[in-house]
């Protein structure tokens, strides 16, 4: 009877000794899990950081592409008002731009 109970004991043991290196095992990888987390959350932060300034530039490129076309539009307009003598005369321009199309009438 007291082998009995010394080899189960013993069987209680080395399931606990298993168990607390399980436990340790999984205390690393959570460690390793936390480390790639938060490397991660600071690569999405940089890369939301630069889609932001790339949208910026995008939309200043934008705006000034659109006053030039503008620009350009206005000097169109007054080089064909004096150029044709009847303002029927004028032909209808179509100006495509990046955003939108004009239609201009003189």
């Amino acid at each position: 009877m007291d082998n009995e109970i010394k080899d189960i004991l013993i069987k209680l043991l080395e399931g606990q000794s298993r168990v607390e290196n399980d436990i340790t095992d999984i205390k690393t990888q959570i460690k390793k899990n936390t480390i790639e987390l938060e490397t991660i959350g600071k690569n999405i932060t940089i890369i939301a950081e630069v889609q932001t300034s790339h949208k910026e530039q995008n939309d200043f490129s934008f705006k000034n592409t659109d006053s030039l076309i503008d620009e350009k539009t206005d000097l169109l307009g007054t080089a064909l008002k004096s150029v044709y003598q009847k303002p029927g005369d004028l032909p209808k321009l179509v100006i495509l731009s990046f955003r939108r199309e004009r239609t201009c009438r003189f």
